[in-house]
């Protein structure tokens, strides 16, 4: 068996490789305090429940619209979910626009658009 899922790709712009290779090829989990040396992760919590439920909280208070344009500006600059983020954007810019509104309502009412 192989890793699946992309897990090679996506990890080895978040790895070193030697750490990747012994990962894939001898089955060897990452500890907690070598992922974080790594800087591949955050943060150790000794109540990971706790911890996750003062985050929630904190970025509850921040404007989930920008909390993914955020995500996805970071994932472009590592070269992750590229694709994925344009195509957002891209629907994202265009869905509060009139020429949408236009385009939607022309294709219900079966009629031709008529955009400013």
């Amino acid at each position: 068996v192989v890793p699946g899922w992309s897990g090679t790709q996506r990890l080895s712009r978040l790895l070193p490789e030697p750490v990747l290779k012994e990962m894939a090829l001898f089955n060897r989990q990452l500890e907690a305090e070598r992922a974080l040396a790594l800087g591949f992760i955050a943060e150790i919590a000794d109540d990971p429940h706790a911890s996750a439920i003062e985050l929630v909280a904190e970025i509850a208070d921040t404007s989930p619209r920008s909390t993914e344009i955020v995500k996805f500006m970071i994932h472009a600059a590592v070269g992750e979910d590229r694709a994925a983020m344009v195509d957002s954007l891209a629907s994202g810019s265009i869905s509060g626009t009139r020429d949408r509104i236009e385009g939607v309502s022309a294709f219900q009412e079966k009629r031709k658009p008529r955009f400013d």
